[in-house]
């Protein structure tokens, strides 16, 4: 059962948050009929206006939101009058989900592919967020992570602060004893050499972000989910 206070929504299954940018109508409708719980960021709702789809809840400062009337009429709207974090960090910060899957929220405009990054990595430590575009799936990793992909696929590791890596499996590039920093050593276009690929950095805590072809979103759901 899905529960909310004034100002902090709970949801017992996965929630989808939905932004401005493409979002692929294919899988969404695959994620609600799933049972998904669906989150709209400000103006991300008015895709659902002259549709059937509801979204729990609206939230964000509505500066984008059209007919904000009819909203108030169908659902909640939590309008929070700032400006310091963006509409997505609202939707992260004032609810709860066992994870997170990220529509239409990069690839759009890059500044706010940008913030939407910055997101994933301010709530990389409490929250298990997916994030889909045109192309790739990101995930924002938290400690060991343990994925089933294919060989010969893409793989790519980016980190969102200084990472130490213990070792790592089933990469073409192997990951052991290696130090990750923005500006300094990334892992784009690795690749898989197995089925099954393990990342374990030094910090059981460390959080970093792995990429990989949209093909793979249950996948990597699938990883998320099990912590």
């Amino acid at each position: 059962m899905n529960t909310h206070t004034r100002h902090n929504f709970h949801f017992e299954k996965p929630a989808i948050i939905v932004g401005g940018g493409h979002v692929d109508e294919e899988y969404l409708t695959k994620l609600l009929a799933n049972g998904y719980s669906l989150i709209a960021a400000d103006g991300g709702a008015n895709r659902f206006y002259k549709s059937d789809i509801i979204p729990d809840v609206i939230i964000g400062d509505m500066d984008s939101l059209d007919n904000i009337s009819h909203w108030r009429t169908k659902t909640a709207l939590l309008e929070i009058d700032e400006q310091e974090s963006t509409d997505f960090e609202k939707c992260l910060a004032l609810t709860n989900a066992p994870l997170y899957v990220g529509l239409g929220l990069i690839g759009k405009r890059f500044d706010h592919s940008l913030a939407t990054m910055h997101a994933m990595a301010r709530f990389a430590t409490k929250k298990t967020v997916v994030l889909l575009d045109e192309t790739d799936v990101i995930f924002a990793a938290r400690g060991h992570v343990k994925l089933t992909l294919e060989k010969g696929a893409r793989i790519s590791i980016y980190p969102f602060g200084k990472i130490n890596f213990e070792s790592s499996r089933g990469l073409k590039y192997p990951l052991d004893n290696l130090v990750m920093e923005q500006g300094v050593q990334i892992g784009t276009s690795n690749e898989a050499i197995s089925d099954v690929i393990e990342i374990t950095p030094s910090n059981a805590y460390a959080t970093y972000n792995v990429i990989v072809a949209k093909r793979f979103i249950d996948n990597i759901i699938t990883a998320g989910l099990a912590g």
